[in-house]
Parts: C-alpha cells; structure tokens; sequence
C-alpha cells in the first residue's frame, strides 16, 4: 500500500494510527510519520447521539467523549494513545518523523511543551493508553 501511494506522488504519509511495532520494523519504509500521541476516532454516526453527560461507558466501564464537529458525533477514549515512551526503539530502528496529535485535547499554555519533552526524552504521558503497540493487536 505504502509504495502504491508514494508511486502516486505523495512524499510523506502518516502510519495507520493502529499500528504495532512489530507491523512497522518489518516493513522498509521509514521516512512516514509516525502517531505517538493521539485520540483515535473510535465511531462516527451522522445521526446525533444524545448523552446526558460528557462521557458515555461500554460494558467494561471504559469512558469514551462524545463530539459534535460539522453535524457528525465523533467518539473518542476518555484519554489518548501515548506512544512517546517507544521513541527511542523507533529511532534506533529508523524512524524520524513523529505526530503529536492534541485536536481533542483541552487547551493548555504548557501542554506541547510537556508531550515535545516527553518525546524528548521517551517517556509516557499519563493517563494514557499505548493500544497494545508492543505486544501487538491480535
């Protein structure tokens, strides 16, 4: 898929957002950018969905945010993916270019310069998930 893509002229694409590790070093590409911090868009339904609060539960109590953004309701975890803490193993395997997502972040003045330090220095955010990166999705 990745050389079908860049055979069409595109020079730089963001890895799938549900990637592993091990999915990423066995491929050859690695000039993309890889998502190390992100709220994946879990579902998306045209039909407004009412919520009596800000978050919603499945079954296993996990909390998702609901959204209205141009007449679509968006779900979103309750917190983010964060892969900073990898940076060092996906620099050493080859990778350069990584994405820090905060579109459904609450804006903060130190926030950017506490993920960018993280990134810096591969550590974790809590609270926040990594999505079964190291051990896979399977």
């Amino acid at each position: 898929a990745i050389s079908q893509v860049l055979s069409e002229g595109i020079n730089t694409i963001v890895f799938p957002y549900e990637n592993d590790f091990e999915n990423l070093v066995q491929g050859n590409y690695r000039n993309g950018i890889v998502p190390v911090y992100f709220y994946p868009e879990l579902f998306y339904s045209r039909m407004p969905v009412k919520t009596t609060n800000e978050f919603i539960k499945n079954d296993n109590d996990k909390q998702f945010t609901t959204l209205s953004k141009d007449g679509m309701t968006i779900t979103v975890p309750e917190h983010p993916v964060s892969l900073l803490q990898y940076k060092n193993q996906l620099t050493k395997e080859g990778f350069r270019n990584y994405l820090i997502d905060v579109s459904y972040d609450k804006p903060s003045k130190n926030l950017i310069k506490k993920l960018i330090n993280r990134l810096h220095y591969s550590e974790q955010v809590q609270p926040s998930v990594n999505f079964n990166f190291k051990a896979g999705l399977k």
